[in-house]
């Protein structure tokens, strides 16, 4: 059973508010760190579409 679109929508929108204020908070100095952790956050949203 997949997640409906607007789930969907909905939780990529929050994924990307908390980078944002992550980003905000560190600067952007811890770069390589952030884009770790989008990077696990998204295929894990990925995945639970699926």
């Amino acid at each position: 059973m997949s997640m409906r679109e607007g789930d969907f929508q909905q939780q990529f929108k929050e994924l990307l508010e908390d980078i944002y204020v992550k980003g905000q908070e560190t600067e952007f100095l811890l770069m390589e760190d952030v884009m770790n952790e989008i990077q696990t956050k998204l295929i894990m949203l990925l995945e639970t579409t699926n």
